[in-house]
């Protein structure tokens, strides 16, 4: 079995999660974390300011893992300024264009917060408007980026319980600001324990990742990462977990996209077939049935991979006519493949021919090749497969 793809798989449903838990835990997952720090601190000039970082270990219970001290984190930053340090240390840090994305999303998700809930363009920010809040964002994207990860899964967020103090005042667990966002991404929540477990920005970075990366259950985890938060429960450790694997080849995700037709031709619905696999459809059918009324008519299914969804279904609601499309969401396993390409002199030809072979449980010429073969030797299909694979097994 072969490995390719990094996950990440987040548990938020013990204690919550904030900017520094999810760093703390972040780093947790590197061998050489404080150097780690040292260089995004070097690199960003924290070494010039008064802003310090410091990463320690702590150990509760049977749990051992980091927590991040960040001194001086209330210097104060308008909403410009906490965009400008974004984009500033974005492109010191040369982040590739979708962790730089992610850092941007997540601001705009918190900022999207905050207008929602005071209803206004000109947002004043309080709790958020501190240089810990660029840390938080550009740290966690700096990390995801070294530990190449591109699939994520979640555990339910959770949110804690009771009241909040604010510059507002006591508000109820979660806050206005988080419970915008939480509703917006239709982010799976939990109680969990008294008090806020859950900051508006560690929600706002389960939110942008969720948005920006595909999801993945299957995984085999090779590290696991503890981060811990500051505050004290009564009644549970106040931890983040996180695991970090390899995503399996053999295993992915698909969407079946299916709608009933009992008003379309054939030559329709055979054009529709070529443009949906033309689009990047994985694969295309169509059976006959019969539906209300006892009217003949077909159903359609066509197989996309899960970022497709939309785009196909919309393409099938242009091409056929029909009002809706029905999703089923699959898992499948795909047989460990490759190819290889033989060069060989065949008799047969009375020349050197070249062509494709895949080779997994079962292997097979590529047709492709057989039938270009068949046409420049006035062959059939059937012979020209014959001769070749004589050659192989030889």
């Amino acid at each position: 079995m072969s490995y390719k793809l990094k996950i990440l798989d987040i548990n938020p449903s013990i204690a919550g999660i904030s900017g520094d838990m999810f760093i703390s835990a972040l780093l947790d997952l590197f061998e050489d974390s404080t150097e780690i720090l040292k260089v995004y601190s070097k690199s960003v000039n924290l070494d010039d300011t008064d802003i310090k970082l410091e990463i320690k270990r702590k150990n509760e219970n049977i749990y051992d893992g980091n927590l991040l001290y960040i001194e001086n984190e209330l210097t104060k930053l308008t909403v410009n300024e906490i965009n400008s340090k974004i984009d500033e240390i974005g492109h010191i840090l040369n982040l590739d264009s979708k962790y730089f994305e992610y850092c941007k999303l997540i601001y705009e998700i918190l900022i999207e917060g905050e207008k929602n809930v005071h209803k206004t363009e000109q947002v004043h920010l309080h709790e958020l408007g501190t240089y810990d809040t660029v840390i938080d964002i550009t740290l966690t994207a700096y990390l995801l980026q070294k530990l190449e990860i591109q699939k994520i899964s979640f555990h339910p967020i959770a949110t804690g319980r009771g009241m909040v103090n604010t510059k507002h005042g006591k508000l109820a667990i979660p806050p206005p600001v988080s419970q915008h966002i939480i509703e917006k991404y239709e982010l799976e929540t939990m109680n969990g324990p008294i008090g806020e477990a859950a900051t508006p920005t560690g929600i706002a970075i389960i939110a942008a990742l969720k948005k920006l990366f595909p999801s993945s259950k299957s995984g085999v985890w090779i590290r696991k990462g503890i981060g811990f938060g500051n505050k004290i429960f009564d009644d549970r450790p106040n931890i983040l977990v996180l695991r970090y694997g390899n995503e399996s080849k053999t295993v992915s995700k698909i969407s079946i996209l299916e709608t009933n037709l009992d008003d379309i031709s054939g030559e329709i619905l055979g054009d529709a077939m070529n443009k949906l696999l033309k689009i990047g459809a994985l694969d295309v059918s169509y059976f006959p049935i019969y539906m209300k009324k006892n009217r003949p008519g077909y159903m359609l299914k066509v197989l996309v991979k899960e970022h497709q969804e939309d785009e196909i279904s919309k393409m099938i609601m242009k091409l056929t006519g029909t009002l809706g499309v029905r999703i089923q969401k699959l898992d499948r396993h795909i047989g460990e493949r490759k190819s290889k390409v033989y060069r060989l002199f065949v008799k047969e030809f009375n020349e050197e021919v070249s062509f494709s072979v895949k080779i997994g449980n079962r292997t097979k010429i590529e047709f492709r090749d057989i039938s270009e073969l068949a046409d420049r030797f006035e062959m059939s299909p059937l012979e020209v497969n014959d001769i070749l694979t004589k050659y192989l097994e030889e």
